[in-house]
């Protein structure tokens, strides 16, 4: 097919040569004989030059499926492709942009509970002023005074003292060298006594006093008795009297 179409072409070019030549006077020349008249060695090359094929047309885009809400829109372009960053501008990016992963936070102290404040200390209780004590009667001569007597509260079922006081008189004193002692007599009702004899070690003796101090027992609350038999001696620079005598008190028991 190609061929009869490069053999149309040339005798058309060739009929209009022959038509120039009529028109300028110049004698005709003779037509070529269509049968002499050989195709190039390359018709496909010429056909090519002469009449160039169209190029195919590109295949259309595959169209993402349009959703509801963009229907009619236009397709998307394909994004260029970005150009190889250059080593150097990378490391300068890298060590300008602060870190990706930023540094966590110092934790925050742990919460303490504030102590609460010292509580005061609750003033004690003012202590009670002793009673007045209770004096039994005195026994009185002319060179000593001698009586029992109460020595602070009693509570019941606790441990009390009585005291027994010697007062010498006029020129006579104490007589320090003397084994003071006081003989407990039988005790009475709801009353008992630790030791039957108290002795020197429940004494005080200077020149102008003695003072033994006797414990009891007191069982029940109200009068408490105690009685005994006290040993004592009395001096001047020139003699000594030994003397003994019963004294006895009754105190109250709380």
């Amino acid at each position: 097919m190609r061929g009869f179409v490069v053999q149309g072409a040339l005798a058309a070019a060739a009929c209009l040569l022959a038509a120039g030549c009529k028109e300028g006077g110049a004698e005709p020349t003779a037509e070529p004989d269509r049968a002499t008249i050989q195709p190039e060695a390359k018709p496909e090359a010429k056909e090519a030059s002469a009449a160039p094929e169209k190029p195919a047309p590109a295949a259309p885009a595959a169209k993402a499926p349009e959703s509801e809400g963009n229907a009619g829109a236009a397709p998307a372009h394909e994004a260029p492709k970005a150009k190889a960053a250059d080593p150097a501008q990378a490391d300068a990016a890298k060590k300008a942009a602060p870190s990706a992963a930023p540094e966590p936070a110092p934790a925050p102290p742990p919460a303490t509970t504030p102590e609460p404040p010292p509580a005061v200390a609750a003033a004690p209780a003012p202590t009670p002023e002793p009673p007045p004590p209770v004096v039994s009667p005195k026994v009185g001569e002319q060179s000593f005074s001698l009586w029992m007597q109460s020595s602070g509260r009693y509570k019941a079922g606790e441990q009390g003292f009585v005291e027994v006081v010697l007062v010498p008189k006029g020129e006579f004193h104490c007589n320090q060298e003397y084994p003071y002692k006081m003989k407990l007599g039988a005790a009475a009702a709801g009353v008992t006594y630790p030791t039957p004899i108290v002795r020197t070690e429940g004494v005080s003796v200077s020149a102008s006093r003695a003072v033994m101090r006797v414990p009891f027992v007191p069982q029940n609350a109200g009068d408490a008795q105690v009685s005994g038999k006290f040993y004592f001696s009395v001096c001047t620079s020139e003699q000594c009297v030994i003397d003994n005598r019963d004294v006895a008190v009754t105190v109250k028991v709380e």
